[in-house]
């Protein structure tokens, strides 16, 4: 077996392994408990509402398109850089399953500093994917816009669930942790010149909206109306950045 076919073969395994791992901690489930039990179980004001979470199967079937037409790729030609795909690949996908069970095992603190390697993983990726198409390239700037939204909210989940006293209430410290993912989501799609960052905040933020809107009014309605008008903000900086344009090969 020659040496490329066998890394064509190996980022397939990665990408099968990533996928069986999240069918079985939620199936088995990883000491007894389920991803969406952990999330009810610690839930914080920045949670969306769990129809939001139906994004991981976009980024799990664009990881399949991605091994396959990985397959396709001339290796030799471009080795370096299909060699350095690989490696930040192998990073973003044992991240993630590690996350899996330290999740499960509720080491909230610990399984965000591996959410925090997955997302560096995922930004290296989007950043410096070079090939010809775009398709790569959009699947992991949305895989990098979810797992910085998993980040926050892991971070929040982290201050409910310890001793940290904050200087003012869970309201006002989540309005201004969505003001924050806002600027991030603007400055992440100017650095990646991808439209799809802001998307993926956006979906975000809906979630969140909705999740919040059966309890309004109430002194959650706040909250709400901030979610909704950045929401907003997002609609009309998504129409305002440039089109992504395809790399150069090379």
């Amino acid at each position: 077996m020659s040496k490329p076919f066998a890394l064509k073969l190996y980022i397939a395994f990665l990408t099968l392994f990533v996928i069986v791992m999240n069918i079985l901690a939620n199936a088995m489930p990883f000491f007894g408990n389920t991803t969406g039990e952990i999330s009810a179980r610690y839930e914080t004001l920045f949670t969306p509402a769990g129809i939001t979470f139906s994004i991981w199967g976009v980024i799990y079937a664009l990881s399949v398109l991605f091994a396959l037409r990985f397959f396709t790729y001339d290796i030799m030609t471009h080795r370096t850089m299909c060699l350095r795909i690989a490696k930040a690949y192998t990073g973003l996908s044992l991240a993630n399953v590690v996350w899996l069970f330290l999740w499960h095992a509720e080491l909230i603190i610990v399984s965000s500093l591996v959410l925090f390697i997955a997302l560096a993983c995922a930004i290296y990726l989007a950043l410096h994917y070079r090939m010809a198409n775009t398709i790569e390239r959009t699947f992991f700037t949305i895989y990098a816009a979810w797992l910085s939204v998993a980040a926050i909210a892991n971070v929040t989940i982290v201050i409910v669930a310890s001793t940290i006293t904050l200087p003012f209430s869970p309201l006002l410290w989540t309005i201004a942790v969505l003001i924050i993912a806002s600027l991030i989501s603007f400055r992440a799609s100017i650095t990646l010149k991808s439209q799809a960052f802001t998307a993926v905040i956006l979906w975000a933020f809906f979630g969140i909206a909705l999740r919040h809107a059966p309890h309004a009014p109430n002194q959650e309605t706040p909250l709400f109306i901030t979610t909704f008008l950045l929401m907003g903000v997002l609609i009309i900086t998504l129409f305002l950045q440039p089109k992504e344009k395809p790399a150069k090969t090379g």
